[in-house]
């Protein structure tokens, strides 16, 4: 799908709105004009537009996110592919990202417990 949509920045498999009661479609997949900052790939062509960008003192998705404000050379917005459903889970307190933030890894771990996890039970029945 990459490929063949050069409009196609990322694709990601974490949603940042998967609380239980929003995602309850496992097989749907939206596209956003945002950087999903969670779990996500790139093609190495998009990592070539981000390099200009990319500074070592940096966290690593301010780069990301400013070449994704570019437009393609058509002049269309750039955007990120993501599920109704996440497929993965983040919570950790060792990484760059996370020095930068201010928040505890206890309180992560409550923020993620309300989100839907693909193959996982969640409050609305979904898997």
């Amino acid at each position: 799908l990459m490929r063949s949509d050069p409009s196609i920045f990322c694709a990601s498999g974490y949603n940042d709105n998967g609380f239980e009661a929003n995602a309850v479609d496992g097989a749907r997949v939206w596209r956003g004009e945002h950087f999903m900052a969670l779990g996500w790939m790139l093609s190495r062509e998009t990592l070539r537009l981000a390099a200009p960008f990319w500074k070592m003192d940096q966290v690593w998705d301010v780069p990301l996110a400013r070449a994704m404000a570019h437009p393609t050379p058509h002049g269309e917005p750039r955007a990120c592919i993501f599920p109704e459903v996440a497929r993965t889970k983040h919570v950790g307190d060792a990484s760059t990202m996370r020095k930068a933030l201010t928040t505890s890894a206890a309180a992560q771990q409550h923020w993620y417990d309300q989100m839907a996890l693909h193959g996982e039970e969640s409050a609305a029945g979904a898997s």
